[in-house]
């Protein structure tokens, strides 16, 4: 298929960690398809997925369903089956760095502490388009324990509203381009 972008949400499968932050990559992904009448439900590459054109490109919604450390495999596969570069690739995860309601999207660099993200860096490099969205500040103590805690009622707008920016820019990254993404959104 003829550039074909895709568009991964990280996150992990099961009713265990859903609404989990770490699921916050599903979440903008399941929000994405759903302003678009679509669902990822389709089960492909170790995923499930959606296919559909957006705003005049064709687009594949990926949600591994590897867990988090191994979401490199489900996309290098898809990646390698559509002959996608890695300059048509968007990541959506959580991110402990940035704080809460914050959302900061890179065109290239490291995977920094992410696990999911060292999976993907790990198959396809590190030049792909990652947008991280903030759950910080980065607490003392087990990591783990912290991005498999489920969100918090109080949470819940500031999150919702994250989740609307990040959409936002998942469409303007889509449709314009990086730059013009970064300019909108790495800003606020």
């Amino acid at each position: 298929m003829k550039d074909l972008w895709l568009i991964a949400g990280l996150g992990n499968p099961g009713l265990r960690y859903r609404n989990t932050w770490h699921n916050l990559g599903f979440m903008a992904a399941d929000r994405f398809a759903s302003n678009h009448g679509l669902a990822i439900k389709k089960n492909r590459f170790q995923a499930k997925t959606a296919e559909a054109s957006i705003l005049g490109k064709t687009v594949l919604l990926l949600k591994p369903q590897t867990f988090m450390n191994l979401s490199g495999n489900s996309i290098l596969a898809a990646a390698t089956f559509y002959h996608v570069p890695p300059e048509r690739i968007l990541v959506i995860c959580d991110d402990l760095d940035l704080a809460l309601g914050q959302i900061r999207l890179r065109g290239k660099g490291s995977a920094g502490s992410h696990n999911g993200l060292k999976s993907i860096e790990r198959v396809i490099g590190q030049h792909y388009a990652r947008l991280r969205i903030g759950m910080g500040p980065r607490p003392d103590g087990d990591l783990r324990d912290v991005v498999l805690d489920r969100i918090p009622k109080q949470a819940e707008p500031v999150v919702d509203e994250v989740l609307k920016r990040a959409v936002d820019c998942m469409a303007i990254w889509l449709g314009e381009g990086l730059e013009a993404a970064q300019q909108v959104h790495n800003q606020k």
